[in-house]
């Protein structure tokens, strides 16, 4: 088990969703970028969720979610994990999401990338009034149950429209 520690959010003018993740992948952690796996379906997702062009840059990818009003985060600031699963997280310290919400009050949304963030963030953190929370399909290529395409993850992932106005 190696400890790994999150990225700061990622956060434009006025956002209105906050889409938390759990903890970034190895190859995202040694890229320094969110969703850096080009087998993750996260970009994808976000440029059809905004009907744009999947941007190619890492740098025009932040630009697209802040300028529509997505914030990135995780719900784990540091942890120990062997790999990249997230049934492999142990040991825990969440973020300070009380903080960041209480930072960003135009939010209207907290969005779960996968269950295991929105297991994480309800240990530790209550909702609050005003806010919706969602659980999204979890992003990674991995096929679940029930979720087994990017076309599956998409049409649950369309729900982000409704939340930012599109």
């Amino acid at each position: 088990m190696k400890a790994v520690h999150s990225f700061e959010p990622v956060v434009g003018d006025g956002p209105r969703v906050l889409i938390l993740g759990t903890m970034p992948s190895v190859e995202s952690l040694a890229r320094r970028e969110y969703y850096a796996n080009p087998r993750n379906h996260f970009w994808r997702l976000i440029a059809a969720v905004l009907d744009m062009e999947l941007p190619q840059s890492y740098k025009e990818k932040i630009a697209m979610v802040e300028a529509n009003g997505i914030a990135l985060w995780d719900s784990v600031e540091k942890c120990t994990r062997s790999g990249s699963l997230d049934k492999d997280i142990k040991d825990v310290t969440s973020n300070d999401i009380d903080s960041f919400l209480d930072k960003h009050p135009t939010i209207e949304a907290v969005c779960f990338n996968g269950a295991k963030s929105r297991d994480i963030f309800l240990r530790h953190f209550k909702t609050r009034e005003g806010i919706r929370y969602i659980l999204l399909p979890s992003s990674s290529p991995i096929p679940r149950k029930n979720i087994r395409t990017f076309e599956d993850k998409l049409r649950a992932w369309l729900a982000l429209r409704e939340l930012l106005g599109e």
